[in-house]
């Protein structure tokens, strides 16, 4: 092959692979559409804090850009919430500031993402009540239903 085939191609794998990238982060900024996910609610981390310091009951999923596990699992959590009518609160820790990441750490201490954290009068039950990953939608209907959010 010759050198000028193999810059071409170079270059053309180089085009492709920026387009992919464009395009994610594109489709990952532009956040949920209100009509149709309207279970789907993204939070700042000073609106965590009000429903932590208000003692709201809510379900929390710690997501960040770029994490291939949270784009999977995204889409399971918007069928479930539109099949069961049930409010899920996304905070991306990419687009909080290095000194609310360290207080999210005291608040959630989580081990990556996606986290999903079950909160009751605005505490969290226990840690070991998490789903840490992507869950299939089984496994996020049963937990939604052992977690009292679901009544099937």
């Amino acid at each position: 092959m010759t050198r000028k085939k193999k810059n071409i191609i170079i270059s053309a794998v180089i085009i492709v692979l920026t387009v992919i990238i464009c395009a994610a982060i594109w489709f990952i900024g532009k956040g949920f559409n209100k009509t149709e996910y309207p279970y789907i609610h993204e939070l700042t981390f000073n609106e965590l804090e009000s429903k932590l310091d208000n003692q709201d009951s809510f379900i929390l999923i710690i997501t960040q850009t770029g994490c291939s596990h949270c784009e999977a699992y995204l889409p399971v959590v918007q069928s479930v919430s539109n099949k069961y009518k049930v409010d899920f609160y996304i905070l991306n820790r990419t687009n909080i500031s290095d000194e609310e990441r360290t207080k999210l750490k005291n608040i959630a201490n989580i081990s990556g993402t996606p986290t999903t954290l079950f909160y009751t009068s605005g505490e969290e039950k226990s840690a070991l009540n998490r789903l840490v990953g992507q869950a299939t939608e089984y496994r996020l209907v049963e937990k939604l239903t052992s977690e009292g959010y679901i009544h099937e």
